[in-house]
């Protein structure tokens, strides 16, 4: 039943997260512990008998905020855990409780992104960057002819279709121990947190809205509570001409009991200087919690990540729509310029450098 409201464990010891996250992401080429506020450091210890056996005792960089960046390391995942092979293939759809992509849909699908860029770049409406010189239809054309694409991009099926593969398959692998009366899909959104073609400049220097999403984490005592939280950023098309932008993942154990209290956090007076400290003087009445208890785990979770734009029907009952041009081309060139800021929010658990998904303790 929905309800609405207005891995392998590693022993680890977390230096305490005491600031609330500003949503940056380190340095991707070094090899040294990250200590920016987005990761933890764990250590190993032998003394955990349900832990492996540490490799080294040298300290573990744990990423709980993680670009596409932090994603591209996760390895594919065994035969038990890959949805390539647990989904029959069609090719055609990426649509709740379907089958899984192609590579060949994906190719073809970039294609047809790149013509449809082409076409939208030359309008008068079409917004400024901080980064004009990136020729997103370019890159997409690559991706469609596999022809060594110069960068990763959100915006382009083929790239996705493996960062899902091994994403997934790392989930499967980190709940297949988790109770299924103790988890359950998650989505938190805001009216406000909306992307449009009528924005008329893009910068990816004014993205906030992972750091605000953290901040009601912490704010709600998720952050702190037991159990893990897996998060990414998801897009629908509205029919009135913008994109929601919404948080989609999985909750467990007592973060979901408080993940589904936070409306009830957020309208509690005594929590409003709090709420001022860590995100100003904005209502958030807007907030939309929801929390449905999965049926089929292999099938449900490709709608975390969804490789594309997905409908947003505005009522109960509502027609569903696609999101036409140039709208589809603007999200893209979005997507695209925010590829370095983190579009998964994990607690409880955390991606690490060497391309990992584990458990970790909170402070």
């Amino acid at each position: 039943m929905a309800t609405c409201q207005r891995a392998k464990l590693l022993p680890p010891y977390i230096e305490k997260d005491t600031e609330p996250l500003n949503g940056t992401i380190p340095s991707e080429t070094t090899n040294e512990p990250h200590r920016s506020s987005d990761c933890h450091l764990v250590a190993n210890s032998a003394s955990h008998a349900s832990c492996a056996k540490p490799e080294s005792h040298k300290a573990i960089s744990i990423r709980q905020n993680a670009s596409i960046y932090s994603l591209v390391n996760l390895p594919r995942p065994d035969k038990s855990h890959d949805l390539e092979l647990l989904l029959a293939q069609n090719g055609t759809t990426t649509q709740p409780g379907r089958k899984f992509e192609s590579k060949e849909w994906c190719q073809r699908e970039d294609a047809r992104r790149a013509a449809a860029l082409k076409q939208a770049m030359v309008r008068d409406d079409w917004p400024d960057t901080s980064d004009p010189e990136d020729r997103l239809d370019r890159l997409l054309e690559d991706y469609a002819k596999d022809d060594n694409p110069y960068d990763y991009s959100p915006a382009s099926a083929t790239f996705m279709r493996e960062i899902r593969l091994n994403f997934f398959g790392a989930v499967l692998e980190l709940v297949e121990s988790v109770p299924s009366y103790d988890f359950a899909w998650v989505t938190a959104s805001r009216e406000s947190w909306q992307v449009s073609i009528h924005e008329r400049y893009l910068d990816e220097r004014f993205f906030d809205i992972p750091r605000i999403f953290r901040s009601l984490l912490r704010i709600g005592a998720v952050i702190t509570a037991p159990g893990f939280l897996i998060m990414c950023l998801h897009a629908q098309y509205d029919v009135r001409g913008h994109f929601q932008l919404q948080f989609r993942g999985v909750c467990t154990g007592e973060k979901l009991k408080r993940f589904r209290s936070l409306p009830e956090t957020i309208a509690d007076p005594e929590n409003a200087p709090l709420i001022r400290d860590y995100m100003g003087p904005f209502p958030l009445a807007d907030l939309y919690i929801g929390a449905q208890v999965p049926s089929d785990f292999a099938e449900e979770i490709i709608n975390i990540m969804p490789n594309g734009v997905t409908p947003r029907v505005r009522t109960r009952g509502g027609p569903h729509c696609g999101a036409p041009e140039p709208h589809h081309s603007v999200y893209l060139l979005w997507a695209h310029l925010y590829r370095s800021q983190p579009i998964i929010i994990m607690s409880g658990a955390g991606i690490t450098d060497d391309g990992r998904l584990v458990l970790t303790q909170e402070p």
